[in-house]
């Protein structure tokens, strides 16, 4: 598992133990979190770690992202809403 990087972000996931998320296998999880409720320095980090293309696969097959949010993404990537 890749939970180091993820690590100080862990409290943005209090109710999941960390450790038990895989970066891979659980990327809508990770990538829908941060794009809802992250802070400048996640979401850089979120850019680093996943492709746009992934992220933008996410946002538009989202389940757990507000509409306030999932607008402002939808702004930045420039996707039809």
């Amino acid at each position: 598992m890749q939970t180091n990087s993820l690590s100080k972000y862990k409290y943005l996931f209090w109710e999941y133990d960390i450790n038990d998320i895989d970066l891979d296998k659980h990327r809508a999880l990770v990538i829908e979190r941060l794009l809802e409720k992250g802070s400048f320095e996640s979401i850089k980090w979120l850019f680093s770690y996943y492709e746009v293309s992934d992220i933008r696969n996410v946002l538009n097959n989202h389940k757990n992202i507000s509409p306030k949010t999932t607008s402002f993404w939808q702004n930045y990537f420039k996707l039809n809403g």
